[in-house]
């Protein structure tokens, strides 16, 4: 299965983080519990999760995999939009790609438990000022600062503890002082189109 970058990350991705940010903030202790429910489990994929679910997506289809940023939201061609999914990648692949960016950690992976990172809270913040803003899930875009930072934590091996990534320095205006090197990520400006609540 594809491991999809920080920069690919469409609105799958980015509401994923904000339901996890919300398990973890209304949660009783430091990790949250994903909702099952609200999971696009594909059960190729992870059938020992489909009994977790009150309604059912035995019948896995290609148009329920992951949106990446580049989805063509204004288009109805059906063969266009699925050059922009990832075949088969459903919450629990976007879920493994937010940990291995740094921005949250799966503690346990059948019965949900996660925390976030303090890489993951700052996103999280920006994140949910671009929405009060009137802004989507899917054309959200990170700050230059927690994009790098995340790409850095992505570059590292999978599996790899975020507390292992020793963060870049950074001057008073907020740039890096001395990134390392292969750490700069450039972001395409995508333009929403009119609103509709599917990109939401």
């Amino acid at each position: 299965m594809k491991k999809v970058p920080v920069e690919e990350f469409g609105k799958d991705h980015w509401s994923l983080l904000g339901h996890i940010e919300t398990c973890c903030v209304d949660s009783a202790g430091e990790s949250g519990k994903v909702d099952h429910d609200r999971m696009r489990t594909n059960p190729r994929r992870n059938p020992e999760l489909g009994f977790h679910k009150s309604r059912s997506t035995l019948e896995w289809k290609d148009e329920y995999s992951t949106r990446l940023r580049s989805f063509p939201w204004g288009s109805n061609d059906e063969k266009e939009k699925a050059k922009h999914r990832v075949a088969g990648h459903d919450d629990w692949d976007c879920l493994e790609d937010l940990e291995r960016a740094g921005l949250a950690e799966l503690v346990s992976f059948v019965n949900g438990f996660v925390r976030m990172t303090e890489t993951g809270l700052a996103m999280a913040a920006e994140l949910r000022a671009h929405k009060a803003r009137g802004g989507y899930f899917s054309n959200f875009t990170p700050s230059d600062r927690i994009a790098v930072q995340a790409a850095a934590i992505g570059d590292a091996p999978y599996g790899r503890a975020v507390g292992d990534f020793t963060s870049p320095t950074y001057t008073a205006s907020g740039q890096p002082a001395s990134p390392p090197v292969g750490l700069f990520v450039t972001f395409v400006t995508f333009t929403a189109p009119p609103s509709t609540a599917a990109q939401k």
